[in-house]
């Protein structure tokens, strides 16, 4: 069985920039330090609802989407017909093989989930939606996407790493996922530690 750590390696240096950052996005009105620590590295949007431990282990399907040169992956994007209920779809933007995360350019705009993907995912009734990137929309429509999928229970995972070397290791076949949240009590954003194995 191999495993692979989906969970973006923090420094010092990477978690102190990123904070900084975190602290002018839109989904973190609140200015604890416990709060924007939620927002950093790989984590869980919870948008102010509950994880549910069933969640902690789900069947991944990674989607590579790297060829997407418009602004927004669309359903022609990716096989959108191989999502079932209850699994984890991953999607592989190569945004984390392009800027490291914590750079600013990281956190500047680029592709985006179209609102039928997610409505689609939603409609689907999938467990989780990870991206490697900074969210499943841009800046402003942020908090609106994050909000919409935990209001039915589904939440978007944001910067998985290594999504490369799970493609070249399941391709388009299922795979299972562990997902290691930190308990935290009062954040929008939850820290986790996300292992691919297959």
């Amino acid at each position: 069985m191999q495993k692979i750590d989906l969970s973006v390696t923090l420094t010092n240096e990477m978690l102190e920039q990123a904070a900084a950052l975190a602290a002018t996005r839109a989904h973190t009105e609140k200015s604890a330090k416990l709060d924007l620590i939620g927002h950093v590295g790989t984590h869980i949007d919870l948008m102010g609802k509950e994880f549910d431990l069933k969640r902690t282990q789900t069947t991944g399907r990674i989607f590579d989407v790297r060829q997407v040169r418009a602004d927004e992956i669309t359903l022609k994007d990716f096989a959108c017909e191989q999502v079932g209920a209850g699994e984890f779809p991953l999607f592989l933007t190569g945004r984390m093989q392009e800027f490291a995360y914590g750079a600013k350019e990281y956190f500047l705009p680029s592709k985006e989930l179209a609102w039928e993907v997610i409505e689609f995912l939603i409609a689907r009734q999938v467990a989780l939606i990870g991206v490697d990137m900074a969210g499943v929309r841009k800046a402003a429509e942020h908090v609106k996407a994050d909000t919409l999928c935990a209001e039915r229970g589904i939440f978007v995972v944001e910067n998985l790493d290594q999504l490369p070397a799970v493609w070249e290791a399941a391709g388009g076949k299922p795979f299972t996922v562990q997902l290691y949240p930190l308990r935290l009590s009062g954040v929008t954003g939850l820290p986790c530690r996300v292992v691919a194995e297959m």
